[in-house]
């Protein structure tokens, strides 16, 4: 839209005082902000179409003294577009920039205007997969009352929302009104697409005694369905580009892979699903694992080990989450040799080797096996 020179440097107020005036019979000039309302509508793109009317006063002037402008900030985390601005239901050209909306109004004193603006924000690092949106009501409406309605497409699912704060309206209309806060309004609100395209791998290193050679593996299929639509299965060997013959060919519930004439004891073996989530209301963006019975034998000798553990009588004023800690940093050693590789839990423990990576794995699946929720917190340094 159209926008005009800044109004600040074209327009003066001038305070003309009477001789002999008691200065203290005057009020400090304000311009008041009332009637809120606001409309926060979520967009395909990750961003928020923002829809404001509020009306504003002012107050505390002396005769002939007005208001030429004022200013309204928009979020300095966001990329801001102004679709339209309003004074009194008529279109008006507005200066903005720098995140910065500046209103010519010319108010005397006890006069007032109503404003409405439009304009869409979308953060600079937005994502089409996830997104977290801080939703709200700025401080400068602090003491005053306000409604706020933030409406979410039938498109996105809710993941995360503060019930406690925004009231569900229904058909992804969630409202909240009263006197905003001295920090003003603010909520949290995650939402994630119903329908989208996603990708998971799975990884396992193999590791044998002595070479391949002339070898036939098998494994076992990762991934099913579920509710989505599988698009693409693709399987791929560390060794694919270095082998002579070999072959990998799928084999319905298992892939087998043939090696022929592979002089090395390692292998790196991955298996990629590309799939679309087709979910009908709950947040499902996932493919489940298949948990094959070696898996599920593993996961029965970390339970055993870990209660072992915690059972020590040795250290007894220890917490379990400590004893299993310090059994994990006593029993395992660092070794550069393992920046890379991908192997098991069972494999952490039988060859007592490993890196940062495999201490956290060990370790948090150890505390998980006895029903202690333990998560894992990645942190990747350029």
């Amino acid at each position: 839209m159209d926008t005009i020179k800044n109004p600040l440097n074209t327009f003066q107020s001038i305070d003309l005082i009477p001789e002999n005036i008691n200065l203290n019979n005057y009020y400090e000039p304000q311009l008041l902000r009332k009637d809120w309302t606001q409309i926060d509508t979520l967009t395909d793109d990750g961003g928020i179409e923002v829809d404001i009317n509020f009306t504003i006063m002012a107050v505390g002037l002396c005769m002939n003294c007005f208001f030429p402008a004022f200013t309204m900030g928009l979020s300095l985390m966001s990329i801001n577009t102004l679709r339209t601005a309003k004074i009194n239901g008529q279109k008006v050209n507005v200066y903005f920039q720098y995140s910065l909306i500046t209103f010519v109004i010319n108010l005397f004193n006890g006069q007032s205007s109503k404003i409405h603006v439009k304009y869409k924000s979308i953060r600079y690092d937005v994502s089409l997969l996830y997104n977290t949106h801080q939703v709200g009501i700025a401080e400068y409406m602090r003491g005053r009352r306000a409604k706020y309605t933030l409406i979410v497409p039938d498109k996105f699912v809710v993941v995360t929302i503060d019930n406690d704060t925004l009231i569900d309206r229904g058909n992804g209309k969630y409202s909240w009104q009263g006197i905003v806060p001295n920090v003003g309004f603010l909520t949290t609100v995650s939402v994630t697409p119903k329908f989208g395209k996603w990708y998971a791998v799975s990884s396992e290193f193999i590791r044998s005694n002595g070479y391949f050679y002339n070898t036939k593996l098998r494994t076992k299929k990762r991934f099913f369905s579920g509710n989505n639509k599988i698009l693409s299965y693709n399987v791929k060997s560390s060794k694919s580009n270095k082998i002579d013959g070999q072959y990998i060919i799928d084999k319905g519930d298992n892939f087998e892979i043939n090696f022929k004439n592979l002089q090395s004891s390692e292998c790196f073996f991955q298996q990629i699903i590309e799939f679309e989530n087709r979910s009908k209301g709950n947040w499902e963006c996932y493919i489940e694992p298949i948990i094959p019975e070696d898996e599920k034998r593993d996961k029965r000798k970390l339970k055993t080990l870990a209660e072992k553990i915690i059972r020590d009588n040795k250290n007894k004023k220890l917490l379990p989450h400590v004893k299993i800690g310090k059994r994990v940093h006593q029993n395992i050693n660092y070794h550069l040799s393992f920046v890379g590789k991908q192997i098991t839990t069972i494999q952490i423990l039988e060859c007592k080797y490993g890196v940062c990576h495999n201490f956290t794995i060990l370790y948090n699946t150890l505390l998980n096996s006895i029903g202690i929720q333990c998560n894992l917190l990645w942190r990747k340094y350029y």
